[in-house]
């Protein structure tokens, strides 16, 4: 055990390394440092806000009442920081929001524009970024040497890097949008034991980067699948929407299940019906699940959002029936989960949606 230890702190050390001489190549390259933006705002270990009255307190969630053209610094853990839409704003140096030793805190529902990393975390663990729209920064979220960080349903686009993720493990990075990243859309330095799956990369100039030869999961098994590859050219024969082919990064990382479609709701539909079908049921129940995810699809297609959140709440009360009866409970959890899942991507509106 302490042999391993000191194996993993060698890594993390090694991806730190890496990753601060690539931004400190490309600093030097485009003569721009990384340094906090013009003002600075704090989010105190006490729970104060100091340098603005724009981000208001409730409890544990910080909310933002305008738009704002400073810096964040959280300093406080088991918090949720709410963007409510408006736009952090800086001037192509420093970082959004930054966290540096936090656990627990969630940054999610802002606009991040013109920042050297929109969002930077540090030594910190357990932390979630979600439902943010991160465009035209340097890197639109930095993850060094931190842990156990949930990266999900964020829009990245136009930036030099997606994600990157130096000397970090035990990050899951899904239903994300990566799109026109120019250097990369995401970039795993020394980093290992990372889950990457349900995302759309489209149109980056290398859409995933690796460096160190660590082992990451670019897909989430079978018949869930992984990520939708603009680039991806194999075909799909037995329909089944998953390409018959991995898309391969590089010796030790491939997504062994490519999705022939782009992530969406429909997909998420898509890919209910093929769990359902995949787990070998009963010809009838099987055909009384999927008949109904499949009226779901159909008023999905026809833009009846009323009849597709009648149809999800049926086919949860028939999953129900069902459960420990023609389904396993833990059947019953996952088709109720994923149900309820895409229920709030189309009631919240999400970029999937």
């Amino acid at each position: 055990m302490h042999k391993r230890r000191i194996i993993m702190l060698r890594k993390m050390a090694s991806g730190l390394i890496a990753t601060l001489v690539l931004v400190g190549l490309v600093s030097l390259a485009f003569n721009i440092q990384p340094v906090l933006a013009g003002g600075t705002i704090y989010i105190r270990a006490d729970g104060t806000v100091e340098g603005t009255d724009e981000i208001q307190r409730d409890g544990d969630v910080y909310t933002f009442t305008d738009n704002i053209n400073d810096s964040i610094v959280v300093e406080r853990d088991n918090i949720v920081v709410d963007g409510a839409g408006y736009t952090l704003q800086g001037t192509g140096t420093g970082q959004g929001i930054s966290l540096h030793g936090r656990s627990n805190v969630t940054i999610q529902n802002i606009e991040i524009k013109a920042f050297w990393d929109g969002i930077r975390l540090r030594w910190s663990s357990n932390n979630t970024i979600s439902e943010n729209n991160i465009a035209n920064n340097f890197a639109s979220i930095t993850i060094v040497l931190s842990s156990n960080s949930t990266i999900s349903a964020n829009n990245i686009i136009n930036n030099d890097i997606g994600i990157t993720l130096g000397g970090s493990f035990n990050t899951v990075v899904s239903e994300n949008n990566f799109t026109a990243n120019n250097r990369c859309g995401i970039s795993l330095s020394n980093s290992e034991n990372n889950s990457v799956y349900h995302n759309n990369f489209i149109n980056n100039t290398l859409q995933a980067d690796t460096i160190g030869g660590d082992v990451n999961t670019w897909d989430n098994g079978y018949p869930s699948g992984g990520n939708y590859w603009s680039d991806y050219s194999s075909v799909d024969a037995d329909g089944d929407g998953i390409g018959d082919t991995p898309h391969v990064i590089d010796a030790n990382n491939q997504d062994n299940y490519p999705l022939i479609e782009p992530w969406s709701v429909p997909t998420m539909i898509k890919t209910l019906i093929r769990t359902v079908r995949f787990w070998n049921l009963h010809k009838r129940t099987e055909n009384s699940l999927t008949s109904k995810l499949e009226g779901v699809l159909h008023h999905l297609d026809k833009g009846r959002d009323n009849r597709v959140t009648h149809r999800l709440i049926t086919f949860l009360d028939h999953v129900e029936v069902l459960r420990g009866k023609k389904l396993e409970n833990d059947q019953a959890d996952y088709l109720t989960a994923e149900a309820q899942r895409i229920t709030d991507h189309i009631t919240l509106g999400t970029t999937l949606y």
